[in-house]
């Protein structure tokens, strides 16, 4: 019996933490993505479902130091003002919502591949 409760409280956690990730909050609790994954993940260490070396070897550094020198640049874009004038300039070529959703694709795309 005590392995279906576990299965279960397995699935409960990925739930919630895939919920947690997909709203950007709990509602309730004042934690971010980040923090959810965190409060996810020890969960499922903690029940056993991946041990601690299995944890630290699912850990890929190429993409943590990716992603936290995309924040760095991201955090430097809106300490300069570039998100407020980028919005400006893109309402001044469109005005209706389909045509903000294209601008805002292409422009994305553009964007990424330039950093």
């Amino acid at each position: 019996m005590l392995p279906h409760i576990l299965k279960f409280a397995t699935y409960i956690f990925l739930g919630l933490t895939y919920l947690g990730l997909a709203l950007g909050y709990l509602p309730g609790l004042r934690m971010n993505r980040a923090a959810i994954a965190l409060a996810g993940s020890a969960f499922l260490i903690a029940l056993g479902v991946v041990n601690l070396q299995e944890a630290w070897q699912a850990i890929d550094p190429t993409t943590i130091v990716f992603l936290l020198s995309m924040m760095v640049v991201n955090a430097n874009l809106t300490y300069a003002g570039f998100f407020p004038q980028a919005l400006s300039l893109l309402l001044r070529f469109t005005r209706s919502p389909l045509g903000i959703l294209i601008a805002l694709t292409f422009g994305s795309g553009i964007l990424s591949a330039f950093f």
